[in-house]
């Protein structure tokens, strides 16, 4: 299957991740106070009241204001101030507009702090990710032919990105429509996501490195796309169930607890993501890399004393 439908796999990998890599620059990014600085304040209101009627209020008051929402009757209100003055003048400005506001939550973050939740994740992320590459290059020395273990750890770190991608670029969309912000909970969901997706690639490539070690104690030549498709196919009916099995559960929190509904959402997209680049992305890849190995090797190598003797028997009768 991975022989010969590679080239449709790769290709719908590849336009899926531009254009999720490209909402960020169309739709914009919301980040949540955790990473940018600033206070977070969710509050209800005891009548309904229009966004931009709330919104002229609290300018009225001098409270500062980076973005206001409305979802559910809940109001989210960010402010670049995190002091406790700033916390005050909300309060207070909640207060005397509109008597009988509750305050459902209020988070403040200095820039010192965002600052070092960025650094701490991006280290993270890269960290994670030389790990897997050393990793797996040690683990699949064995199978080092026609494709190096080096190179088997570097498809399943492209693979990765795309599981990293497309939950990023699906969650750009949703932020657009629904306001909801990148926060730690979301880094959280993708850092959880690496750790399934390449649980599931390192299985489907530990079935090609069986086969091709079988192949030579029994001394049975098969090409790699054969060895592939079998790596797959061994392997497809675990993964399709083990991802269900996780996807499911995922899905009923995103619906019905609150407070774990983006986190579970962005774990749902990822695990369903990472299946798909496990099954069929990461053999396509590693396929066509041993292919076009092939056709470089071919091209650079020298012709046989026989082949440059049937070269020069032509050209003489050419003669």
């Amino acid at each position: 299957m991975i022989s010969k439908y590679n080239k449709i796999f790769l290709t719908f990998s590849s336009i899926l991740v531009i254009v999720l890599l490209s909402s960020p620059f169309f739709l914009g990014l919301s980040f949540s106070s955790e990473f940018i600085g600033g206070s977070t304040t969710k509050f209800v209101l005891p009548t309904s009241q229009q966004l931009n009627v709330v919104e002229e209020k609290l300018l009225s008051n001098e409270v500062e204001l980076d973005f206001l929402s409305l979802n559910n009757n809940v109001f989210t209100l960010k402010t670049p101030d995190s002091t406790n003055e700033g916390r005050k003048k909300i309060f207070n400005a909640l207060a005397s507009e509109f008597s009988g506001a509750e305050i459902n939550e209020h988070v403040s973050f200095g820039p010192s702090v965002s600052t070092e939740i960025i650094n701490k994740t991006i280290v993270a992320l890269i960290v994670a990710s030389l790990l897997i590459v050393f990793f797996i290059s040690f683990a699949f020395k064995d199978a080092s032919k026609p494709v190096s273990s080096f190179r088997y750890g570097l498809v399943s770190l492209i693979a990765l990105f795309h599981d990293i991608i497309v939950p990023f670029g699906v969650f750009v969309f949703v932020g657009f429509f629904l306001d909801v912000s990148i926060d730690v909970l979301f880094v959280m969901a993708i850092l959880a996501t690496i750790g399934y997706s390449i649980n599931d690639t390192i299985v489907i490539f530990d079935r090609i490195r069986e086969k091709i070690k079988n192949n030579k104690e029994k001394n049975v030549k098969e090409s790699f796309g054969d060895i592939v498709d079998y790596g797959v196919k061994k392997s497809f009916r675990r993964s399709i169930y083990t991802s269900l099995t996780t996807a499911i559960p995922l899905l009923l929190l995103a619906i019905y607890v609150p407070t774990l509904k983006w986190f579970s959402f962005v774990l749902f997209v990822g695990v369903i993501a990472g299946t798909y680049s496990s099954l069929f992305l990461a053999p396509s890849i590693l396929l066509l890399w041993s292919r076009h190995i092939k056709d470089t090797k071919d091209k650079t190598e020298e012709p046989s004393e026989l082949e440059k003797a049937e070269q020069r028997l032509k050209e003489r009768l050419r003669e």
